[in-house]
């Protein structure tokens, strides 16, 4: 494509007089430099109004169209040197018409300034605007945002050209749609987990810093993205989940309403334990816990203790108290195992091991150290019923005999 336009414009600049060309080049200067002195004129003006407003869009926008201006004024220049010097219906270029090649280069050139404009005014948001707004969506959608829109500007810019060249984009067109639809169905997976990141961004259950809980995943969110949302767990691991999953999931946020958690400490007893007592020392330990852990949310109300339960085999008894995140909660529970332990061990409160009792029934003798004579006697039973079932079925075939 390049070799023949190349050997296209050399065949026509060896085959111009060389007084047309000259006159040519001098329209070309002179044009060039008076719609040059104009742009400078009308661009000073613009930026002395564009100057007194208080947003610096405007001012980025004027300067990023620059290029694009001066691109447009040479192409200008250029087409009317030529015009007003050569007859143009005579002039063709790989097989294109003189004022055809113009009109795709100013498309082109067009195409590629509103491009900029729109990448600017997209980066000048997300610079300016987007750190001031609570939500992240923006941040994350526009990219995206940026990258469609000049896939829409060039894509309308070739349909243009391709019009302009007399070809049917009509079968084109159609093309695109049966290949949409099929590659719809190929990347099914793909746009699921993308609309699903898109609902992510928008509904916002989680965002990156959170400390959530999703299935049997416990970790702090790293990234939100478009395909997967990444969680950094306890062990130092990344587990990558996609959005299709996080949609469908249950998510627990503990950073959600607020920081602040309310948490229950539990401890059981043993039945023959003083309840009074078991009360007055959680008590005890509890103001102390909580008044020397940092990570605890001091409040008049707090903390709380309740009898909350008679289990089978113990007394539960539950501390209620609000730490300052729900993973401060470890240090508090730390110090709550080690005082507990020491009180409790002090003033002789029993932690019962799990444990069922099982009662029989008639003179059965029960003891812990005898396992082995409950087995002889249980051996001794089943003997016993075995020789009487014998010594029944002899007598019946005795009788059977006599008669």
């Amino acid at each position: 494509m390049i070799d023949p336009l190349i050997i296209s414009i050399s065949n026509f600049v060896t085959t111009l007089p060389i007084k047309e060309m000259m006159s040519s080049i001098i329209i070309l200067l002179i044009g060039a430099l008076i719609l040059n002195i104009l742009y400078e004129i009308i661009k000073r003006v613009f930026l002395k109004v564009v100057s007194k407003t208080k947003s610096s869009l405007d001012d980025e926008l004027v300067k990023i169209s620059d290029l694009p201006v001066r691109i447009f004024l040479v192409l200008l220049c250029l087409y009317l040197s030529i015009v007003l010097v050569f007859n143009a219906s005579t002039i063709f270029i790989v097989g294109l018409s003189l004022l055809d090649v113009f009109v795709i280069l100013f498309i082109i050139n067009v195409a590629f300034g509103l491009d900029r404009l729109t990448s600017t005014a997209i980066l000048w948001y997300s610079r300016e605007v987007a750190p001031n707004t609570n939500s992240t969506l923006d941040n994350n959608i526009l990219p995206l945002v940026n990258s469609v829109f000049s896939i829409l500007i060039y894509g309308i810019a070739l349909m243009i050209i391709l019009s302009r060249l007399n070809i049917d984009i009509s079968p084109l067109v159609a093309g695109l749609g049966v290949g949409g639809i099929a590659a719809a169905f190929a990347l099914q997976t793909t746009l699921t987990n993308f609309i699903s990141g898109i609902y992510l961004l928008i509904d916002k259950p989680i965002k990156p810093g959170n400390f959530i809980k999703v299935n049997d995943y416990q970790g702090y969110v790293e990234e939100v993205g478009w395909r997967s949302t990444r969680i950094k767990t306890w062990d130092n691991n990344l587990v990558i989940i996609p959005n299709s999953k996080m949609s469908d999931s249950i998510i627990t946020n503990y950073n959600f309403p607020s920081d602040p958690a309310m948490l229950v400490y539990s401890v059981a007893v043993d039945y023959d334990s003083d309840v009074d007592d078991v009360y007055d020392a959680l008590k005890m330990i509890s103001d102390k816990v909580l008044k020397m852990d940092d990570n605890v949310l001091q409040s008049n109300s707090l903390p709380v203790i309740r009898f909350s339960k008679m289990n089978e085999s113990a007394l539960l008894f539950k501390i209620i108290y609000q730490a300052k995140g729900y993973t401060r909660r470890f240090s508090i529970e730390e110090n709550f195992n080690r005082e507990i332990f020491k009180e409790f061990k002090k003033r002789g409160i029993v932690i019962p091991f799990n444990q069922t009792t099982i009662s029989f029934k008639g003179d059965v003798p029960v003891k812990d150290s005898n396992i082995t004579n409950k087995s002889r006697i249980i051996s001794k039973n089943v003997k016993k019923s075995k020789n009487t079932k014998l010594s029944k079925r002899s007598k019946v075939s005795r009788k059977s005999k006599n008669k």
